[in-house]
């Protein structure tokens, strides 16, 4: 939905044509890779500043921060941290996860929580000598408040580019703001006396201003904007309903937010780096641009009051829902993204993009923005459904990922792989066809996959492709994916994502020579040698079947940048031994590599009850 500026035309719906248009600028055509699975309800993840390899995932009633490896998509089999003691409604448990700043030397790292009774809690706890591993007993209770419902605790945490920790919370749930535990006539969100609730907060984690309080163990940034004035020292920011997700664009500074609204509007508020604080973005009067319709608690803008950059409306089109879920601007690889803030709807499954536009808050009227884009189809994946979205998470090095409370997390990356490359061999030997698109290699004979077990014990396979015409990717720091798929009734298929930023050049000065991809012992290793071979090594128990008894083929298919290559194995019983070599027996149709035939099943999928918000 579009809105015009008020004085012009007050909130004209255009058609969804119009809206295609204007969310056709500086598009880039996207896809997503599913990274883990088997979460139970993750609402958070993120990264220790600088550290490219581990993302650490917030499970919502579980109270497990566990650690995906994003080289291989492995979960830890040892929990960084369990945290007991949780409330455990919809909207209530292990809401948010920050590390400090100077974590590599500190260990310190946040959470945000809701504790049985309900009320929340901010804690500070420590790494172990095991970097994997925290240790539960150096807790340290930072800041807490009562919650007087289960529902708006808001939950996020982050550490800004000043180095103070934000951190958001809700109303205090309930509906219109009011109710017991609601201050009388104005609300929670508004009254800035002695009540931390609808509010953005900035403390300082390195002091302590409370020495004489065991429960209190920070101190107040001395321009904070209600230092010295009326209202709470902790206060940032104010008239907020249940803010769900914000982030601080890592290139600008500047602050978005998200705020799930009540019966009318969701929206997108912006604050830009160089504010001084004190903004009032006006809840409980007013619901996105508009004055909140239900309750009879709507009025007029407060003085001074923000208006969002974005609001939409509820409903089931392109650009409506029912429950934003915040997000982050993209400041990762993806040239074509760059600034492109995400966010996404949890009822309505939608995910989208736009860019501020740079105007005043002043100026704010839920029109502040352009290229407004659906991204909804090209996110989705062949085989998952990415749905439930309770989260967004950003790794250190800018990459995006959506989050699935139903447990699983995707990488969003370009959609650059989209061309094939396809063998077709008819014998065990060497006869050979292939069918190749405009600029793609041809793959030639010399497909051989060999299992084999390592001093270690372990099973391993290797797939080497011999191919004479074979290019690699100037530079190598593009997108892959390996993905293994057993074919047939009940097989298997496994994605590990190939991250650009550890693809290599075989040779620094030489990178047209090739590149290659290693990930630890247990994750694949690749090599893309320029006009010779492609060489793939990864788990045997990546294969999905045990090539010697089932007499189901396999696919493996590469991935990098914009190719694409694939080869079946197998297919006929006792075809292969342990430590012998397998040639190929039959490969994809010749129309291309097809996208994986057997969708996988979530597991740990929690029901549909309620959005976290």
């Amino acid at each position: 939905m579009v809105r015009c500026r008020p004085g012009i035309v007050a909130h004209l719906v255009v058609g969804l044509a119009a809206v295609a248009m204007s969310a056709a600028v500086a598009s880039a055509a996207l896809s997503t890779v599913r990274v883990a699975n088997g979460l139970a309800r993750p609402v958070f993840a993120t990264s220790p500043p600088g550290d490219a390899t581990r993302l650490f995932v917030a499970e919502q009633h579980s109270g497990r921060i566990r650690i995906v490896d994003l080289g291989d998509g492995s979960i830890a089999g040892t929990d960084f941290l369990t945290i007991g003691g949780l409330a455990t409604g919809a909207e209530q448990g292990l809401l948010g996860l920050a590390f400090h700043p100077d974590y590599a030397t500190n260990g310190s790292f946040f959470v945000n929580l809701t504790v049985t009774g309900g009320d929340t809690e901010i804690r500070r706890y420590q790494v172990s000598a095991d970097p994997d591993v925290a240790n539960p007993d150096s807790v340290l209770p930072i800041l807490g408040y009562s919650q007087p419902q289960t529902n708006h605790n808001g939950g996020w945490l982050a550490f800004g580019p000043d180095g103070y920790l934000y951190l958001s919370s809700g109303d205090g749930g309930g509906g219109n703001d009011s109710a017991t535990g609601h201050t009388a006539a104005i609300g929670n969100a508004q009254d800035i006396t002695n009540n931390l609730l609808g509010k953005l907060l900035r403390i300082d984690v390195d002091g302590d201003d409370f020495p004489g309080d065991v429960m209190r163990n920070y101190a107040i940034p001395s321009d904070n904007p209600f230092v010295d004035a009326t209202g709470d020292d902790e206060i940032w920011s104010y008239g907020l309903r249940n803010p769900w997700r914000a982030s601080f664009d890592r290139a600008t500074g500047d602050l978005y937010v998200g705020d799930v609204g009540q019966n009318a509007r969701e929206e997108i508020d912006v604050q830009p780096a160089g504010s001084a604080g004190g903004e009032n973005y006006g809840w409980r009067l007013r619901e996105g641009t508009i004055q909140t319709p239900s309750g009879g608690v709507g009025g007029n803008r407060p003085p001074g009051a923000v208006d969002p950059i974005y609001d939409y409306t509820r409903g089931a089109g392109s650009f409506q829902g029912f429950s934003v879920t915040g997000g982050y601007v993209h400041r990762g690889p993806i040239a074509e993204i760059q600034g492109h803030y995400f966010f996404a709807d949890y009822v309505s499954e939608r995910i989208w993009s736009l860019v501020w536009d740079g105007s005043d808050p002043a100026d704010f009227d839920g029109t502040n923005w352009t290229g407004l884009t659906d991204r909804t189809a090209e996110l989705a994946t062949g085989t998952h459904s990415v749905d439930q979205i309770s989260s967004f998470a950003e790794d250190a090095l800018g990459n995006l990922y959506v989050l699935d409370l139903g447990g699983e997390i995707f990488r969003i990356v370009s959609a650059g792989i989209s061309t094939t490359t396809t063998v077709t061999n008819t014998t065990a030997t060497s006869t050979t066809t292939s069918t190749t698109l405009p600029g793609e290699a041809t793959l030639l004979p010399g497909r051989k996959l060999r299992v084999k077990q390592t001093q270690a014990g372990d099973q391993r396979f290797m797939l080497v492709v011999k191919d004479a015409a074979l290019a690699a990717p100037v530079p190598c720091a593009v997108d892959g994916e390996l993905v293994i798929e057993a074919l047939g009734a009940g097989g298997t298929v496994r994605r590990i994502p190939l991250l650009a930023q550890l693809w290599k050049p075989l040779k620094a000065r030489r990178p047209e020579r090739g590149c290659k991809y290693r990930r630890g012992p247990i994750a694949a290793t690749v090599l893309v040698k320029a006009g010779r071979m492609l060489k793939v090594v990864a788990r045997a128990d990546d294969l999905g079947v045990p090539l010697a008894t089932d007499p189901r083929p396999v696919r493996i298919e590469v991935r990098h940048g914009a190719t694409r290559h694939c080869v079946e194995f197998g297919g006929e019983k006792g075809t292969h031994r342990p430590n012998r070599t397998l040639i190929a027996k039959r490969a994809p149709t010749a129309t291309g590599c097809p996208g994986p035939g057997v969708p996988v099943r979530r597991v740990n999928a929690a029901p549909v009850d309620a959005a976290p918000r």
